[in-house]
């Protein structure tokens, strides 16, 4: 399988969307890295790159990532084929978040979240289709770059065409093993 996925704007610089951004711009792929202030953006860019482990294998592919904010930088993942959301573990900051999103992304990207607890029905309940259609559970395990699987979940209404391009991506340029998973 190949990737068309070139480009990643991971939402969210906290413990995974460091590891997500960090292995994705290690494999040479266009990263912008969003957070709530500029400065928590350069202090998990900082983490990306002299972390432990850092999440970057050579600290200059850390030049593939862009910094910025979600107040002020936001509609800048129009130009991003995967938008990841990795921010905290509550239900109601992911939907307005990904709320926000929807409105945003160009089409034919396709959006994730990274969580490993809330089912992807409670998070798209009431969702736009379009966002219901492109989105899946991209769960990865903590270190990002040394554990080798991660969990991909589809929901009720996910495109397979949607899980078949993050496997992909996932799998292929990224190298994980990629184990599927139903929505609960």
């Amino acid at each position: 399988m190949t990737s068309d996925i070139n480009s990643i704007a991971v939402l969210g610089g906290g413990t995974m969307g460091c590891g997500i951004a960090g292995l994705c711009a290690q494999n040479d792929r266009k990263v912008l890295l969003l957070d709530v202030s500029m400065e928590a953006a350069e202090k998990s860019l900082e983490r990306i790159i002299n972390g432990r482990p850092p999440a970057v294998d050579e600290p200059e592919k850390a030049d593939n990532i862009s910094l910025g904010t979600f107040a002020d930088d936001l509609e800048k993942i129009a130009d991003y084929d995967w938008i990841c959301e990795a921010v905290i573990e509550d239900l109601e900051t992911k939907r307005d978040l990904l709320t926000r999103v929807e409105g945003l992304r160009k089409a034919g990207s396709v959006v994730s979240t990274n969580t490993s607890g809330i089912p992807l029905k409670d998070i798209t309940h009431g969702m736009p289709e379009r966002l219901a259609r492109d989105i899946a559970v991209t769960h990865f395990f903590n270190p990002v770059k040394i554990m080798r699987l991660m969990e991909l979940v589809g929901g009720a209404q996910t495109d397979p065409e949607v899980t078949r391009r993050l496997a992909a991506f996932c799998g292929g340029v990224l190298g994980k093993g990629v184990v599927y998973a139903n929505d609960t």
